[in-house]
């Protein structure tokens, strides 16, 4: 009798209870294109280094989520809060590897803000930040 009971419980333990499998959540391919409602546009182009400003001159680290995306010298990238409000309007002077020196055009930053390319909208708004005075 006690034999039984310990093989029928030793079942239980290996064995345990049969479950019916859920339908696990399909996700579609993520794609630049599909984003998440109320989730940011713009591409991330890095952020800003610890480094301290030097005349207007800031060391962003470059981070390449798009394979196709290629940041070029005189390009515009634009540096934005938590609240993916624009702090800076920069300018980028050069790249090398992971690093790019940019020129702070208007605005202030600070250190590992979010830096992406603009959309018109973003780039409005970085316009009318005020004017970068060296020194200040």
């Amino acid at each position: 009798m006690i034999s039984r009971l310990c093989c029928v419980v030793l079942a239980f333990l290996f064995v345990g209870c049969a479950t019916t499998p859920t339908e696990t959540e399909v996700t579609e391919p993520s794609s630049p294109f599909n984003k998440p409602t109320g989730s940011s546009t713009n591409y991330r182009v890095g952020f800003v280094g610890r480094s301290s400003e030097f005349n207007g001159l800031i060391a962003v680290h470059l981070v390449r989520e798009v394979p196709e995306f290629n940041l070029r010298e005189n390009d515009v990238i634009i540096a934005r809060d938590n609240d993916l409000k624009p702090t800076a309007l920069l300018s980028v002077l050069s790249i090398k590897g992971r690093v790019c020196l940019a020129k702070l055009t208007k605005g202030r930053t600070l250190p590992d803000q979010e830096v992406v390319l603009p959309n018109s909208k973003t780039r409005e708004e970085a316009e009318t930040l005020p004017l970068f005075i060296s020194g200040s």
